[in-house]
């Protein structure tokens, strides 16, 4: 049920409190390791979390769906070949329409951190027919032996949707909660719901059901439980889950169904099987197939014939629910999908079931962004109708059956979840803490982590063990009582259960089941009001009578006037591309990647054009002839302007005149004065008007209202003045506070912080842009949802505060941001900086203070940079040749440098993001004692060569480095085991310089030591000169050129097949090709300086007593 964008955002997961059998884990498991299925074998790799997850994607279980299989039921897959496992398969097609409206994201609220995480939720995938794949995310290493499997269905309104979108990734839940978890795609729109009278109409369940077989026959050869697998889905993914339990009650597969703001009753469907008919033969006409009256065989032989453009570009306009829905979703056939639910029972299994507290929060920001809105009277009812009464009748069903039947309600609302100012709990919220997925900018509160850890274990709980596992978790079983439980309520963990009738109460006003609610996708215009008529005789609430009637009667109306704007074909307005831009644009006067011309502050308010507005002077413009500077109107005529008016703010009384009064908007007491003067009292009969307010904030109001400038002394008078603005309804004054200095305590003392301090590149979005704006984002309203009739007082305000954080250090840090240096006392000082500067997120004073040296090196005639391996940003590399050029892109490996030294690429270059204005050669310092250097003589080359193993969180970040370096160098597919970012490449392998296109002696790297390295061995200077020249060639490379002369070992020299331990030292990274290797490219390490210990008793040598 929405937009692909909108839609791309579903998830469920698991945590359990101890294992329920003694059984063991695989303990012989590899990760990645072939598996034996029914589709073939298949190889997978290491998941991205580095968490021991073997992660299988792609996984072919049905053939695909084109030629004569389009719009047919799913056709098994077997196959023997092996199969690679490393990347998703193509996405099922879905169709955005193309927008060129500019989204409005002043009305719709949108945060600088929800448009960040709105365009997180696109797809990552390419989009085919051949679609019908499935992945699975499992550590059988670990944990119990047959593990329980929890099968995800993705939601998207049955028109979009994938199973390749980030939020859904298993890797978290089946690392944390020890459980196996698949994801598979389905078809959707037009492709699974055909409506055709002449065939199957809604092949998209059979995928299901198809997927969910495979899952049965092959699940336990990844170590899982074919007697415990859950389907878990939310929206159409839940509504998916609920039309399976309905149509394999005899044959469910499954252990228990969970069930995430979706059910059979919910969105008024099933659609017809006129409607879903006459869906088929409109796109049948618009196709040029035909139409009702034509053969039907001849109708589908052309539609199989039409490329997947065609069809979506005959897919007719809806309008009323249809644009949530679109013309295609689940029909009746008396197969899968049936006409009346009420009169039916679902499968004899355990279910868990839900909704969230505001879903409405998603649909109205969408809807706002296409200047489209509604009343908060007409989302309620939405709410209701579409969710929270629908999950309340489902679990009434289930319990007339004496199911196990559990009910929550996610009310969580956090920072980094949150999409607009006003979402509140919204569809899908709660997504990202059961796939822990959440955005880490600005980063999980404690209260969040706690939240998503609870969360996770009840739903690890209930796919364990779906009968009793949730009652032994502390839930209640769902009935008459205190049943209900609210998650994340105050942002609390625990089982905080209230009564159904809480959020029921209303549901007896709806029917949310009558198929000929229908009506409202049909041709009622825009224009045209159309309210759906309620049954006052069903309920949410569990009653005696538990199923609600079929019919709709007269009664109490609910405004459906949400349904009525129009959408074309009911697959998304835009948004994708909208945001995209949002994220993106560049260009225009001072624009910078990453922010949108036109915008200010955390903001980005795309404007669409160029506002030319000019200057006037400040204050309130009397002249009429005058035009004003925004916010700087003449005065209105509220109240005379030359009376005088008392009002009573606390124990304090004002007298004000009606142009003061009046030069800030129809406040609330304007409007009282207003209508007392009007009601003809005399001036000395007006009544002394009294609001229960402080009156110390209100004298600065008072001030700001005759013409002052009124600026705010700290973060409590911030917010107080802020909160009154927003009581008395004063823009101008709302509107000077939201461009006002950011007023925050940092470890208990306050700071003003200018906006403009944080415009340098790499320091925004941060802490405050995004954490300090979600809050104060939007000058119209500050409280969200907030009903300000006969509002008494606005709710109270914290002041903002980070008092975990040192005031003395963050003093400095903005010392820095205003471009004075600041001296830095020892190590320490530096590590407080850096971390505050990563807590607070200011990136590019963070790589301004990083530990480097840069200098000119005479002798190479090239300017270098020192920088420690573990300050290395992927960002920051570059290749460079000789000539000064980095290889192109196209150009074959071969041919790189056709002016080069043979087989020379180059060397590595670094410039710092956002603070270098040019790459350096790279000198890289890698200490800690993680390096190992063996060196093997070979008397009949007179070579030795000397190979670097790297330990520890080195060798994760030496392998992490090499990948990127094969990514710049734009290596192909065909090398070893892949690259980054393709097709999961080396960062799916665990972290190893073997398991990276550029090493290709597993985990050691190759090295060279030439006559101008300087070494330090055992705490003296090492000489290793022959006695001849003193030339240490002989420490190259096979391919490099021997020395003629014969060799003697020295006092200084090496014995055969020596270890070193590196200390610390500093490399170049040259990248070459290797003639060895048949030209494949590595990357060579050329020592510069070396500490470095011969064993044991050189490392003893150098110890220091404590003390000493």
């Amino acid at each position: 049920m929405k937009s692909p964008v909108f839609l791309q955002l579903c998830v469920a997961a698991l945590t359990l409190a101890g294992p329920l059998t003694d059984r063991q884990a695989t303990s012989n498991w590899t990760i990645g390791q072939t598996v034996q299925t029914s589709s073939g074998p298949v190889a997978g790799h290491a998941a991205r979390n580095q968490s021991g997850v073997s992660e299988y994607l792609g996984i072919p279980f049905a053939q695909p769906p084109i030629g004569d299989l389009r719009f047919a039921a799913p056709v098994k897959y077997t196959g023997d070949a092996t199969l690679n496992g490393t990347s998703f398969g193509f996405s099922c097609p879905i169709q955005v329409t193309n927008s060129t409206s500019v989204p409005n994201l002043a009305l719709a609220n949108v945060t600088a951190a929800g448009i960040a995480y709105l365009v997180r939720t696109q797809p990552r995938s390419r989009f085919d027919e051949d679609c019908l794949t499935l992945n699975v995310w499992t550590k059988p290493q670990t944990g119990e032996a047959k593990k329980a499997v929890l099968v995800w269905i993705y939601g998207g309104g049955f028109n979009s949707g994938s199973s390749s979108i980030a939020l859904y990734d298993g890797a978290n839940l089946a690392d944390q909660e020890d459980v196996i978890v698949v994801s598979f795609n389905y078809r959707l729109s037009i492709f699974g719901f055909s409506g055709n009278p002449g065939g199957p109409g809604n092949v998209a369940f059979l995928d299901q059901r198809l997927a969910i077989e495979w899952v049965r026959d092959n699940i336990e050869n990844f170590g899982g439980d074919a007697s415990r697998i859950t389907i878990f889905g939310q929206s159409a993914g839940a509504a998916s889950v609920d039309f399976y339990s309905y149509a394999w009650k005899s044959d469910p597969i499954a252990a228990g169904f969970i069930s995430e703001s979706g059910t059979v009753f919910s969105w008024s469907l099933p659609y017809s099987k006129a409607v879903a008919s006459k869906a088929w033969f409109d796109t049948v006409s618009n196709a040029g197939c035909g139409d009702a009256s034509s053969d039907n065989a001849t109708v589908l032989s052309c539609m199989q014939s039409k490329s997947t453009t065609d069809i979506f570009n005959a897919l007719p306009a809806v309008t009323g629910i249809g644009m949530v829905l679109g013309s295609f979703g689940p029909s009746v056939d008396d197969t899968v999908v049936f006409a009346n639910y009420t009169s039916r029972t679902p499968a004899a299994l355990p279910l868990l079931i839900g909704s969230n507290d505001y879903e409405a929060g998603l649909f109205r920001t969408q809807f706002a962004l296409d200047n489209i809105t509604f009343s908060d009277a007409d989302w309620d009812a939405f709410n209701l109708q579409a969710f929270t009464c629908p999950a309340g009748i489902r679990a009434n069903a289930s319990i007339a059956e004496n199911i196990p039947t559990f009910r929550y309600r996610y009310m969580g609302e956090f920072a980094n979840t949150r999409i607009s100012a006003g979402s509140g709990a919204y569809h899908a919220a709660e997504l990202l803490l059961l796939f822990n997925t959440a955005n880490t900018n600005p980063p999980s509160t404690a209260e969040q982590v706690s939240i998503g850890d609870y969360m996770r274990g009840a739903w690890a709980t209930f796919a364990k063990d779906p009968a009793k596992g949730l009652t032994n978790y502390g839930w209640p079983a769902y009935g008459t009582g205190d049943s209900l439980v609210r998650l994340g309520y105050n942002n609390l963990t625990g089982t905080n259960a209230v009564n159904p009738s809480v959020y029921d109460a209303e549901c007896v006003n709806f029917n949310v089941s009558s198929p000929d609610y229908q009506g409202l996708a049909g041709s009622s215009g825009a224009g045209t009001p159309t309210t759906p008529t309620v049954n006052p005789g069903s309920g949410g609430s569990p009653t005696s009578s538990p199923t609600p009637t079929a019919s709709r009667s007269a009664g109490t109306t609910k405004s459906a006037s949400l349904f009525r704007a129009e959408r074309r074909n009911g697959v998304g307005s835009g948004l994708e591309e909208k945001l995209c831009l949002m994220a993106t644009s560049n260009g225009g006067t001072g624009g910078r990647e990453g922010r949108v011309p036109g915008t200010t502050g955390s903001m980005t308010i795309l404007t669409g054009r160029e506002d030319t507005v000019t200057p006037n002077p400040p204050g309130i413009l009397r002249d009429p002839t005058v035009t004003a500077r925004k916010l700087n109107t003449d005065i209105p005529d509220i109240l005379p302007h030359e009376r005088v008016f008392p009002i009573q703010i606390g124990s304090e009384l004002f007298r004000l005149s009606g142009a003061s009064i009046s030069s800030d908007g129809m406040c609330p007491f304007a409007c009282q004065l207003k209508t007392a003067e009007e009601s003809g009292e005399e001036s000395t009969g007006v009544r002394t008007l009294y609001i229960d307010r402080d009156p110390v904030t209100f004298r600065d109001i008072s001030l700001h209202l005759q013409g002052y400038h009124v600026a705010p002394k700290n973060g409590s008078h911030y917010v107080k003045l802020f909160a009154d603005a927003q009581f008395y309804s004063l823009p101008r004054l709302i509107s000077q506070l939201y461009e006002e200095s950011i007023f925050i305590s940092i470890g208990h003392r306050d700071f003003q912080i200018p906006k403009e301090i944080f415009q340098d590149p790499g320091n925004s979005p941060n802490f405050f842009s995004l954490g300090y704006g979600v809050f104060f984002s939007t000058p119209t309203e500050v409280f969200p949802g907030l009903n300000r009739d006969g509002l008494l007082r606005p709710p109270s305000i914290l002041p903002p505060a980070v008092p975990n954080r040192s005031a003395e250090i963050f003093s400095e840090i903005i010392h820095l941001l205003r471009g004075y240096p600041l001296h830095i006392r020892n190590e320490n000082h530096r590590a407080e900086l850096l971390r505050d500067c990563k807590y607070f997120h200011l990136k590019g004073l963070e790589q301004k203070l990083i530990r480097h040296s840069i200098s000119y090196n005479l002798a190479r005639r090239k300017s270098e940079i020192t920088l420690r391996l573990e300050d290395v940003r992927q960002s920051g590399i570059s290749v460079v040749t000789d000539a000064g050029q980095s290889p192109p892109p196209t150009t074959p490996a071969t041919d790189l440098l056709p002016n080069a030294r043979p087989g020379l690429i180059g060397y590595v270059n670094y410039a710092r993001p956002f603070v270098d204005p040019k790459a350096y050669e790279l000198v890289l310092e890698i200490g800690d004692e993680c390096t190992k250097l063996h060196f093997n003589s070979h008397p009949a080359s007179n070579t030795t060569t000397m190979r670097a193993e790297f330990f520890g969180d080195g060798k994760t970040r030496i392998s992490r480095l090499f990948e990127v370096i094969a990514t710049k160098l734009n290596l192909p597919n065909s090398q070893p085991l892949g690259l980054l970012m393709k097709n999961g490449g080396a960062t799916s392998q665990p972290a190893s310089p073997g398991n990276t296109p550029l090493s290709h002696e597993g985990d050691l790297v190759r090295c060279v030591m030439g006559d101008d390295a300087w070494v330090c061995l055992d705490g003296k200077e090492w000489k290793g000169r022959g006695e001849e020249d003193g030339s240490i060639a002989s420490l190259s490379m096979e391919d490099e050129h021997p020395r003629p002369q014969k060799r003697r070992r020295t006092d200084g020299g090496l014995e055969e097949h020596q270890r070193w331990i590196v200390k610390t030292g500093q490399w170049r990274l040259k990248v070459q090709q290797n003639h060895g290797l048949g030209g494949k490219e590595e990357c060579v390490l050329v020592a510069v300086k070396l500490d470095a210990v011969s064993g044991e008793l050189g490392r003893n040598a150098q110890r220091g007593f404590l003390g000493s």
